[in-house]
């Protein structure tokens, strides 16, 4: 998917469009499945963090309490910069006392394409979470294989982009992913290719 994803700008959709687009489906998403209530976005360094400074903007913007918990800062420059920097809402402490305090944890933390097992306080932060919303796989899901690396929320919906993963259809990913939603953000199918 991140090659997808690097491939998107040769085929005439730039990476802050798509970002956009999934930003904008995922607030969609909560929208038709929740109420309006004390929302945290959990936002990782990377994209996956990016597409949650999206939603977090668009939720607020339809009158949604929500706060934001960086990990880490998105590196400068990055599409996720961007949308980091168009955020002007309240930042909180990423800690697992704000997630307990949220009705609702949008994970943004880490995407598919993660490497490494989600331990410490990324594990702590979700571990606290009473209901998660994943933005294209819950957090320590391996999207290839469905595996868990280090820890993973079970969430109630997780929003996904262009095509399923392996991991949203293997177990025990598939027990971790809950609702799973498909939303087409304007990746061209030849990226595939």
């Amino acid at each position: 998917m991140a090659q997808a994803d690097a491939a998107s700008p040769a085929f005439g959709v730039p990476g802050p469009v798509l970002m956009a687009n999934a930003g904008r489906a995922i607030a969609r998403a909560i929208q038709a499945r929740f109420r309006p209530c004390r929302t945290l976005v959990l936002c990782g360094p990377g994209n996956n963090g990016g597409d949650g400074y999206v939603t977090a903007r668009l939720l607020a913007q339809c009158g949604w309490p929500i706060a934001v918990a960086a990990l880490a800062a998105p590196r400068d420059g990055s599409d996720a910069a961007l949308a980091a920097a168009e955020w002007r809402g309240p930042m909180v402490e990423f800690s697992p006392a704000e997630a307990r305090r949220a009705n609702l944890v949008i994970d943004a933390v880490f995407g598919a394409g993660l490497v490494r097992a989600v331990e410490g306080l990324p594990a702590e932060t979700l571990r606290a979470a009473r209901s998660v919303v994943a933005v294209d796989v819950p957090s320590g899901l391996d999207g290839a294989t469905g595996s868990v690396q280090g820890y993973s929320p079970r969430a109630t919906v997780t929003v996904t982009f262009f095509r399923l993963k392996p991991g949203h259809l293997l177990l025990p990913g598939r027990e971790l992913c809950g609702e799973r939603v498909l939303a087409d953000i304007g990746m061209p199918p030849e990226v595939l290719s």
